[in-house]
């Protein structure tokens, strides 16, 4: 039987997924923008610039998915405090899981449900920062 946490944190991780779709689009048309830009000459620093432009964007994104995460907490009252449920969120994503905080009996579900999102987001921002170094690599000639 899938019961009220299940149902609110797929939501919660179908927003999350939503967000990463976003980053996924921005990172590619900044990859396409740049891509016009590439230089011969400066083909170690064209490829720095693009993959920290694409780590920024994707970090960004992680740092956005947690914080929706930990205001999902709040808002079930899972967890009382906003500084408690940011970081237990970020535990969580990140599947570290120290276990010094936890969320409320009712809502305890919520902790795996956020480390199978960030798994899986985490996963996602990996490959998509594997295409972006191939593609870059390609454009540049390097081998």
């Amino acid at each position: 039987m899938i019961t009220l946490e299940l149902w609110y944190g797929l939501i919660v991780s179908l927003i999350n997924i939503a967000l990463q779709a976003i980053a996924t689009v921005a990172t590619i048309r900044l990859l396409r923008v740049a891509s016009t830009r590439l230089t011969a000459h400066r083909k170690v620093a064209t490829l720095m610039v693009v993959m920290m432009m694409t780590a920024a964007v994707l970090t960004l994104a992680h740092i956005i998915q947690v914080r929706i995460w930990a205001l999902s907490y709040v808002m079930v009252g899972a967890v009382a405090h906003a500084q408690n449920a940011f970081y237990l969120a970020f535990v969580n994503f990140t599947t570290l899981g120290y276990g010094d905080i936890l969320p409320s009996p009712d809502w305890r579900i919520l902790g795996p449900l956020t480390a199978a999102n960030g798994m899986l987001l985490f996963g996602w921002s990996t490959a998509l920062m594997f295409a972006v170094l191939s593609r870059v690599l390609r454009l540049l000639r390097i081998n």
